[in-house]
């Protein structure tokens, strides 16, 4: 239906004039994964709702899960 993957629950209407609710990305994956030791996970100010991952002892910033 949408072609970028949205975060959240969203109503909408579709084409048969049903209502309908789309389950966003961040719901259907709520399996969290254990980070390796000295990875945490913040979220990002510049793009409201996305995290990203940080080791300070190796000074790395990524978007991917290290756990992946």
């Amino acid at each position: 239906m949408w072609k970028d993957p949205l975060l959240g629950i969203h109503p909408y209407t579709d084409e048969d004039g049903n209502r309908c609710t789309y389950f966003g990305k961040e719901i259907k994956n709520r399996v969290k994964k254990v980070l390796p030791k000295g990875w945490t996970r913040c979220s990002c100010e510049e793009y409201n709702g996305l995290w990203c991952y940080t080791n300070k002892e190796e000074n790395i910033v990524q978007w991917k899960n290290p756990s992946e």
